[in-house]
Parts: structure tokens; sequence; C-alpha cells
């Protein structure tokens, strides 16, 4: 099964975080996307919604046996993919006269292999049952800043890159295999680790995984996350 759930969070009033998942009708494949808008520049939902979009529209068009085996025609549809959003993005912007940008999380699945798409720090982790552990598969492009407010010195986190800023784009592309100890993959936005630790999230996934992303989402609020809150979950089990 997949699932997934976005939600506007308990302070804000604009959801910056898009979601788009779908699985085949035959269960070989399955693809779960999250975008996050950029905080603090104009127009994020545009991007985050937009990035989505695209997604949606090349996952009607994907046909499991074209790619099957081929992880260089997959790498090279993707890229293309990533531009064409990136080149939306910034074209937009250059058109109004703003800025915005998104995050972008994708996880492929087909046949007995993954693909992963990112750029930000939204993320993607491999969930492993038996362990009851999760696996952080993607690498954050982020770096902490200092800030000051009211005359306290505060730690931020600051995106180093994502999709919208530049002309042109630079984005992270990894293959794997299924295997029977990984039972299913969690695609993210940083509202849902930002409050709560890795331990945390294992307990609240694994103590319920039909409803993991609903039960991440309230552990998320209850811990304080004040941003918006994305989770896509997907069990591979009848996958392999």
């Amino acid at each position: 099964f997949g699932n997934g759930i976005t939600d506007t969070g308990r302070v804000k009033q604009v959801n910056q975080d898009s979601l788009f998942y779908a699985v085949s009708d035959d269960g070989k494949a399955g693809i779960f996307a999250v975008a996050d808008g950029v905080g603090g520049l104009e127009f994020g939902e545009v991007a985050s919604s937009g990035a989505t979009e695209h997604i949606e529209k090349w996952w009607q068009s994907f046909n499991t046996s074209d790619f099957a085996a081929d992880s260089e025609k997959i790498a090279d549809s993707l890229s293309e993919l990533v531009f064409a959003v990136n080149s939306d993005i910034y074209a937009f912007n250059e058109a109004n006269q703003t800025k915005s940008a998104t995050t972008l999380s994708l996880l492929l699945l087909y046949g007995n292999s993954y693909c992963i798409v990112h750029v930000g720090d939204s993320r993607i982790y491999a969930c492993v049952r038996e362990e009851k552990k999760i696996y952080q598969l993607t690498k954050d492009h982020s770096r902490d800043i200092v800030v000051e407010r009211d005359g306290r010195k505060m730690i931020r986190s600051a995106l180093t890159d994502g999709i919208g800023y530049k002309q042109s784009i630079k984005c992270d592309l990894s293959f794997g295999q299924l295997n029977s100890s990984v039972s299913g993959f969690l695609v993210c936005s940083d509202g849902v680790y930002k409050k709560q630790n890795e331990k945390r999230i294992e307990d609240i996934l694994f103590a319920d995984e039909t409803n993991a992303c609903s039960n991440l989402i309230l552990g998320a609020k209850q811990a304080g996350e004040s941003d918006n809150i994305t989770a896509a979950y997907v069990s591979i089990d009848y996958m392999l």
C-alpha cells in the first residue's frame, strides 16, 4: 500500500508543501514525490505545485516495460523532468520579477528497483520493519546559520540548493535494488523531522504503518512544529 498527506500545520495560512503519489494498477511501479516551497520567498506554493504537476504528467506517460532494467533511460528522463521544472519556475520568476523555489524529493519504484531524485532538504528514508529503524537515503542540501532575533541568537537551517533559484540545476540521482530487508519508504518535508528525531519517527511509524502519515503529522504538531508538514509512506512487501 501507499499513501500520503500534506497539512498546512498549526500556524501558517498557506501550505507551500505539495505532494504527488501514485501506484500502477498492477502494483509493479509507484511514484512518491514531496516538494516544499521555500519559506521566506514569494510564491513558494506556486513553485512546489508546479513541480508536482510536472511529475504527475510524467507519471501518466510512464510505462514500466519501457524502462525495465534500463537505469540510463530513467536517469535521462528524470533529468529532463527536473530541468523542465526548474526552467518553468525560473521563467515565472523572471516574468514576474519575483523569487520562488522549491525542494524536491522523488522516489520511483519499478520492478525490483528504485530511483531517487533529490534537491533540497526534504528527505527519503528506507524503512526496515524487523529492526524498527529508518535510514536516510538523501543528503540535505542545507547548512546551519546563526540568526539574531530580539537580541537572541538562534541557529537556523538554510537551503544551499533548490529548484528555481538559477537557470541551471543540479540534482542528486541514485538507484538501488529492492530486497527483503527493506519493508518500505518514507518521503517527507522537513516539517516531519525538524521537531521529531529519528527515534520518535520510528516509534510512530512502526506502531501503525497503515496510519503512519497522519500519525507523523500529528506527532510533529504535538512536538511544536509550526511549518507545513507532508509525509508519504509506501510498503513494498507486495512488490517483492
